[in-house]
This record gives C-alpha cells, structure tokens and sequence, in this order.
C-alpha cells in the first residue's frame, strides 16, 4: 500500500528520497478497477509536507478531485517542502489545477 511504503521511507531517518514517482495505471490498462483513493493522496501530501528532501514529484493517477488536489497544493505551499518539479498525468478539475498551478509558483 501507499501508506505502507511511505511511512517505511519516514521511519528511516538515514533514507533521503529526492524522486517520488506514484503510478496508476490508466483506463484501458491491466488493472484499470484498482485505484489511489482519496485517502490515499491525503497520505502523499502528507508525506509531502514532512519529506524536505523531495524535489520531484511524479502522479500519474487516473481521476483526481479539486478536494485531493488542494490537499496536495497546501502540502507543495508549506515551509517543509521543497518540491520544485510537479508532473501530473490524469483527469483532474480546474479548480484542483488552479490550486496546484498557485502552489508551484510559491
């Protein structure tokens, strides 16, 4: 699971990860029914905001809504991070992009 992974990276004082890449596929791909929930982004933005470290971060997710994508755009804005590269892939609401499109110009 996201959690799982992610949380293995934070207890691990001496792990300094640069590069996040979280991968779903996409519709029409091999397990198209099995997705990131919305829990699931709050955990990456959480571990966002608490990993200094990371300056790229990779989501490929199929559908997205504005609420998910705000909770990442707050995590990008905090004073902890660090992330300068944002590449997102997937259906995502204007509103959620705004969001996102503002935080990566802090």
């Amino acid at each position: 699971t996201i959690r799982g992974m992610l949380g293995a990276i934070l207890r691990n004082n001496r792990c300094r990860l640069e590069t996040l890449n979280i991968f779903e596929t996409l519709e029409g791909e091999a397990d198209a029914d099995i997705g990131i929930t919305e829990s699931g982004v709050n955990y990456i933005a959480s571990f966002v905001s608490q990993t200094p470290s990371l300056s790229t971060l990779r989501l490929r997710i199929r559908e997205l809504s504005d609420t998910g994508l705000r909770e990442l755009a707050n995590s990008i804005k905090g004073d902890g991070c660090n992330v300068a590269r944002l590449e997102v892939c997937g259906r995502f609401g204007d509103e959620g992009m705004l969001s996102i499109a503002d935080a990566m110009m802090v």
